[in-house]
């Protein structure tokens, strides 16, 4: 899918709802389309992707740990697990960070969310963001699961440069979902 200068891989069947929102690109709901509608512990699935762009005058660390205290200062959500920042290069060969963190969301959901940071010009930065919430004790929304990959790998599948876009990878994140 194309917005603006940049193209990111979206998982087939997805629904694109309209945001009113200036800086949001896309969003997109996978709610048991190409997933599960439920998870395994009959709890409903939950599971989406946002492109944002936005104006920021901070480098990729401190926008990353700004998006962390920020997280850590919402009620409604409880880390579970250690976050992880991890370094990754785009296809295209842009620098990005992607935050990992688990939480249980407003006490009886698990909610796996990953963001990925881009800055691609001095003021100019993209956050893609994917997530999976399920039931307290689902497995589908665990950061180191298939499902996480697969849909981290949507995330990192953000590039600049479509002739450089790597469809080989959400590829093979697919079939690792589809055991």
């Amino acid at each position: 899918m194309t917005t603006g200068s940049a193209v990111v891989g979206v998982p087939k069947n997805w629904r694109k709802l309209d945001m009113n929102m200036p800086h949001m690109r896309l969003y997109f709901n996978g709610d048991g389309c190409s997933t599960p509608i439920v998870d395994e512990t009959g709890s409903p699935l939950q599971i989406g992707m946002t492109v944002e762009e936005f104006t920021t005058d901070k480098n990729l660390d401190k926008w990353v740990e700004s998006h962390i205290k920020d997280a850590k200062n919402n009620k409604r959500l409880k880390l579970m697990k250690k976050k992880t920042v991890e370094d990754v290069e785009l296809s295209d060969g842009q620098r990005a960070k992607l935050l990992t963190t688990e939480f249980i969301k407003e006490k009886y959901r698990h909610s796996l969310q990953l963001k990925l940071f881009v800055k691609t010009e001095k003021s100019t930065g993209w956050v893609v963001s994917g997530f999976i919430v399920g039931g307290k004790e689902s497995k589908f929304p665990e950061s180191g699961g298939p499902w996480a990959k697969w849909l981290s790998a949507h995330l990192k599948s953000l590039c600049f440069d479509d002739k450089k876009f790597d469809s080989e990878a959400l590829s093979k994140a697919y079939k690792a979902t589809r055991g």
